[in-house]
């Protein structure tokens, strides 16, 4: 803002990460990059340690111009370097990934992720973790995928592709929970870490365990010291948390806080009311929802947690973020198609823009 009064014609951000180019300069890392690119009042670049890999992450936080040095310099083919690492910018996304079950039924699961991902703005990609065989009376078969080969899918895409967020659905066993996070606390990249959003799986509308024995302890030791963020309904909550037939959602949030040391964001849909509470940094705050006496609800938390790990990758403040989830399950129910005898699939892609528009662009 001071350079733009005084008159510069452009501003660089960074150095983002530690490079020789300039010695005894401390690195930012990215967290200055998506407020750049929403407030600045003149063209910026983002500068330090980008190359071919890295310039995906800030092409996803909002970069689209940036100083490059070493990795054109060094380059066997300057010219061709520089294009690719320009179209790498320019064209560059979000690449979120859903770590979840396939629903054949295509109201919840993968399929449900990568519409909410896509409609958030992001790339999606996929770790599955199993196929179900069900539609919207139920679930009618499950054959689970091999945990060496959900290891294998994860890597394969951090490796080439790159993650930006991450979400987790319905997991199952202890064994998966297991799998899971050891896959993503050594594909992952961690400077800086990249936002996962665990969807705390645990109970069936019907109050009904999700999860094999072992499977809570397993997600509490394993998977939640890495979220970024957890989304429990008011069941899963009082699981957590230890707190059967507690009904106070922002109670919930802060006890899940304390001890797992991660935020939480307890969603609406089992309360008293229709709002979602987040609890960060001790802070609490409210989104106020509503309850839409619709049938089409099937995979409306799939939708909520896709979406929120699709606006923290794109770097969005998890307030904001929170929002604009909210809005999208809100969305995703009121566009539910009424198909089968059952509950009706969501359809995020079937609302209006200005739905979620604030909040995803």
């Amino acid at each position: 803002d001071a350079a733009a009064t005084e008159g510069a014609d452009y501003a660089s951000v960074g150095p983002l990460w530690a490079t020789p180019t300039k010695p005894g300069r401390e690195p930012i890392g990215l967290r200055q990059l998506p407020d750049a690119a929403r407030r600045a009042r003149l063209p910026w670049f983002a500068i330090g340690g980008l190359d071919m890999d890295s310039i995906g992450r800030a092409a996803a936080l909002g970069a689209r111009r940036a100083v490059v040095v070493r990795a054109i310099a060094d380059a066997e083919d300057p010219v061709a370097a520089a294009a690719d690492l320009r179209a790498r910018l320019v064209e560059g996304t979000a690449r979120v990934m859903t770590v979840a079950g396939s629903d054949s039924g295509g109201g919840a699961g993968i399929e449900a992720d990568i519409k909410a991902i896509s409609r958030a703005g992001g790339f999606p990609t996929c770790a599955i973790t199993a196929l179900t065989a069900q539609n919207t009376l139920g679930v009618h078969d499950v054959m689970p995928v091999r945990l060496d080969m959900i290891g294998a899918q994860i890597a394969a895409i951090a490796s080439d592709i790159g993650v930006d967020g991450v979400k987790t659905g319905m997991l199952g066993t202890p064994e998966l929970v297991e799998a899971v996070a050891g896959a993503l606390r050594d594909e992952l990249p961690d400077d800086p870490p990249v936002p996962i959003v665990v969807d705390t799986v645990l109970r069936a509308e019907s109050g009904a365990s999700l999860m094999a024995p072992g499977g809570e302890d397993a997600l509490r030791a394993e998977l939640l010291p890495l979220a970024t963020v957890i989304t429990p309904n008011l069941m899963e909550a009082q699981a957590l948390a230890e707190r059967p037939g507690e009904d106070d959602a922002e109670a919930l949030a802060r006890a899940l806080w304390d001890r797992h040391g991660c935020a939480a964001l307890v969603t609406g849909g089992h309360g008293p009311t229709g709002d979602d509470v987040l609890h960060a940094d001790g802070v609490t705050t409210r989104i106020p929802g509503v309850r839409l006496a619709r049938a089409t609800n099937h995979g409306s938390g799939c939708t909520h947690s896709a979406t929120l790990a699709t606006l923290l990758a794109r770097g969005l403040p998890l307030p904001e973020a929170a929002a604009g989830a909210k809005a999208a399950a809100t969305g995703a129910v009121a566009g539910g198609r009424p198909f089968g005898r059952g509950a009706g699939p969501v359809d995020v892609t079937n609302q209006p823009t200005r739905e979620t528009e604030d909040h995803t662009g």
